[in-house]
């Protein structure tokens, strides 16, 4: 047996219940071939599928769907004719749509569609008038809308809309409020757009206009988020009210926004993440029930989902990422089933895709099936116990609810492991054991 003195005051060991819901990775982790960005996710009749900007063929992009437990490329691996700015994705019809800025056309707006086993140009190719950084893509009741941040208008935002072969611009060109804008984000509900920018004139936090058949219309007052906006996939749409996920108070912690005709006002708990929280993305249910996801800097910058559950932010399960998670894309299934795809720093900068859901041969699992903690409660030491004869290295650490590890090292299954625990300051702490990919938490509570 293995004893180790962290030296903590005393302690009560609340072990939560060995789940059968949990996060776990689809297929492999770390799956592509290198590293990526700009990660996009959809779920299509139940089959996720994920883009992203792919490094190991020069930044070009490749798309990827899930099939027979194994992730396969769709069409050819970096696709397009050079490098891409930052991706859209979409579906319609069964097919699949790609938007970005087109190295290839003077870095102006492309889409292409896969059609036929290929990918190919929807209409022209670089048909925007000046460079398009960011081209967010939807396409709502067939209609096809791209925002883009319009090089030939200050870089300001300019929506278009597909009509036959060609992008027409929807409204006036570089619409938005305050100059030059770095994050845009671009939703349409029964044929209303809706965009959400970083606001330069309003302390660079988000201004959101919608296009009310003739002109664009701020929502309520410019500056809505608490903080600078810096999200990843910030604004959804349901049923006329406008969601928008950003940064709240001093701390940059997640929070969410709604409006419904008559002003902003959050939804549930601002601030509800554990420090500040980057790459917010948003989506909703068919229901209309919220999700948000979030890198957590309280937690060592990992993936956290969370649900609006009528009248608070519950979290949805524990941490989505053993480390750092970059570019987090978050998708709902038609059941409301959560996938989030992201840049992953446990697995070399490249992608990952996990699911919360139930975990296959979870009963079999050598590590998942009984790990145990006891005693419980405890004033000073814990043993943690595991089964199983298999010679890979377990992961064990135990970590504040800031992100401080205080304790890690690696051990075998198949013993046990005696931690005691003194001179560490009182409150939360979360006591986790990574094994094969899986992940189970233990949540620790610090007493005087």
């Amino acid at each position: 047996m293995r004893i180790f003195t962290l030296s903590l005051l005393s302690a009560i060991l609340i072990s939560s219940a060995l789940h059968a819901q949990v996060w776990h990775p689809l297929g492999s982790a770390g799956f592509s071939e290198g590293e990526a960005s700009s990660h996009k996710i959809l779920v299509i009749d139940e089959v996720p599928h994920v883009a992203y900007r792919d490094a190991a063929h020069g930044n070009r992009a490749t798309v990827m769907r899930y099939n027979n437990q194994e992730w396969e490329v769709v069409g050819e691996k970096g696709f397009t004719q050079e490098a891409v700015g930052q991706l859209g994705f979409a579906h319609h019809n069964g097919e699949l749509f790609l938007s970005f800025g087109d190295a290839a056309h003077e870095n102006r707006a492309s889409v292409m569609r896969y059609h036929d086993g290929g990918w190919s140009y929807l209409g022209q190719p670089g048909f925007s008038s000046g460079t398009a950084g960011i081209v967010q893509l939807v396409i709502e009741g067939g209609t096809f809308w791209v925002a883009i941040r319009d090089g030939a208008n200050g870089n300001m935002v300019t929506v278009l809309k597909l009509n036959g072969e060609l992008w027409e611009v929807v409204g006036t060109p570089g619409f938005s409020t305050g100059g030059s804008t770095e994050v845009i984000h671009l939703a349409v509900d029964d044929g209303i757009p809706y965009v959400a920018y970083r606001d330069f004139s309003a302390g660079m936090k988000a201004s959101v206009m919608k296009f009310d058949g003739s002109s664009w219309q701020l929502l309520g007052e410019p500056g809505v988020t608490g903080a600078t906006y810096d999200t990843y996939n910030g604004l959804a749409v349901h049923d006329g009210v406008v969601y928008l996920g950003g940064w709240h108070g001093a701390e940059a912690k997640a929070a969410v926004y709604t409006y419904s005709g008559s002003g902003w006002e959050t939804l549930g708990s601002p601030g509800m993440s554990a420090g500040q929280a980057t790459w917010i993305s948003l989506a909703i249910t068919d229901k209309g029930n919220p999700y948000i996801a979030y890198a957590d800097w309280g937690d060592s910058r990992k993936a956290y989902i969370m649900r609006y559950d009528g009248s608070d932010w519950v979290m949805v399960g524990e941490a989505a990422s053993q480390a750092e998670a970059q570019f987090v894309s978050l998708a709902l299934s038609a059941d409301g089933s959560p996938f989030v795809a992201y840049r992953d720093h446990a697995r070399l900068r490249r992608t990952t895709v996990m699911t919360f859901g139930e975990v296959t041969g979870l009963d079999s699992h050598p590590v998942l099936s009984s790990v145990n903690v006891y005693p419980n409660p405890t004033r000073d030491r814990f043993t943690l116990t595991w089964p199983g004869d298999d010679q890979r290295e377990a992961t064990i650490e135990v970590v504040s609810t800031f992100g401080q590890v205080v304790f890690k090292d690696k051990l075998l299954p198949g013993g046990e492991a005696t931690i005691d625990l003194q001179g560490h300051p009182r409150g939360s702490y979360f006591v986790r054991l990574y094994y094969d990919d899986n992940v189970i938490t233990k949540k620790l509570l610090l007493l005087k």
